[in-house]
């Protein structure tokens, strides 16, 4: 017989058959085990007829949306180990005080025999939201950029200093560039810093028995830092190295000077390890950047607690500093600037020295600001 094979993911019957599922709390018998459709502490029962459902436009998941009401992500990459996006998610919302995360309200899942449930779906309230992260402060930052440069148009002059190393502080800007950096933005990003300790904080709460709370550096784990360092370092260089034709003026020599200080990173970076560190080990976000934050108007929401998409679940379930959080929101901040200038510059060619200095200049106080919530 012939026939067709389908995604079901788009057909209605099918997506309706999910919202009555759900609604149901309900556990179906399948091939090598069992499905289970799991509502959190507040029932779906009795709505299934009024939720509506829809693809969603959301380009990085297979999603649904009902109504206004409710986000049912659906994972196509299954691993045997927990899914930390479902159960940081349904942690975060059933046994802390931590809100800023779209509300954990049921998932999806497969069970074979005592194995661990495989994470097929998750279902959060949805959060109306103006923009993504990204975009809010790429928006802020093309403001800036054009305030900036009609403010300092024949007026003041930078000097050549503020480069991404040693950028210029905020007290040795021009009074008028001054006036430029005191906008909406910077208060937004100390509400950011505020909401990221207040996540790291709820995630620390938590028990080791239910994968969360913290423990202790070792002597093992710096060593085993030092190491991961020291291979990013190399082949990052040895990148840049092979770039080196494609790049020219101030840039190029910024490369070669940054080539010839590898010895001295590799060096520095020993320290990690030449005695113990006194710090705490968390469950993190994990791939914390612009992108993963929504921006309601009034707040920021934190989505998607995947992690980082190439590495399997159970490394990403692993505890870690919290600063590599902080890290990757200073890096998309930095993303942020630099991006924006290469995206304008479409002519190509060197980007004047001092468009350059501008958006290291922005990157580096919304990173000060953020950090000093």
């Amino acid at each position: 017989m012939d026939g067709y094979l389908v995604d079901a993911f788009f057909l209605d019957t099918w997506q309706r058959s999910l919202v009555s599922k759900l609604s149901g709390n309900r556990s179906l018998e399948a091939p090598g085990g069992q499905l289970h459709f799991n509502t959190g502490r507040q029932s779906l029962e009795g709505q299934a007829a009024e939720l509506q459902p829809r693809i969603s436009g959301d380009p990085s998941h297979s999603a649904l949306e009902f109504g206004e009401r409710y986000y049912l992500k659906l994972y196509r990459k299954l691993d045997d180990t927990i899914n930390p996006d479902l159960e940081i998610s349904r942690y975060l919302s059933e046994k802390t005080a931590f809100k800023n995360i779209p509300a954990y309200r049921g998932s999806i899942t497969f069970r074979k025999g005592r194995d661990t449930e495989l994470a097929l779906g998750l279902l959060q309230e949805k959060v109306a939201y103006q923009e993504s992260g990204w975009d809010y402060a790429r928006d802020a930052f093309k403001r800036y950029m054009e305030e900036a440069r009609t403010h300092l148009k024949g007026e003041v002059t930078l000097t050549t200093k503020g480069l991404a190393t040693t950028p210029v502080t905020y007290e040795e800007l021009p009074q008028v560039l001054q006036e430029v950096m005191e906008s909406a933005f910077p208060q937004r990003m100390i509400l950011l810093g505020g909401i990221t300790a207040d996540l790291h904080a709820s995630l620390l709460s938590g028990s080791g028995k239910e994968g969360f709370g913290s423990e202790p550096f070792s002597l093992h784990y710096q060593r085993s830092v030092y190491s991961s360092f020291q291979g990013l370092t190399r082949s990052a260089l040895d990148q840049l190295r092979k770039s080196l034709p494609e790049l020219s003026g101030e840039l190029k020599a910024q490369a070669r000077d940054t080539l010839k200080l590898k010895a001295d990173i590799l060096k520095r970076f020993r320290k990690i390890y030449d005695h113990r560190i006194d710090a705490q080990k968390i469950r993190t976000h994990g791939d914390f950047h612009l992108e993963q934050v929504l921006w309601t108007g009034r707040d920021f929401i934190i989505r998607n607690f995947e992690g980082e998409p190439m590495r399997p679940y159970s490394e990403r379930r692993l505890r870690r500093s919290p600063l590599r959080d902080v890290a990757c929101m200073i890096r998309s901040l930095a993303y942020v600037s630099i991006g924006t200038l290469i995206e304008e510059n479409s002519q190509g060619g060197d980007i004047p020295q001092e468009e350059i200095q501008l958006a290291n200049l922005w990157s580096h106080y919304s990173a000060r600001v953020f950090l000093h919530f």
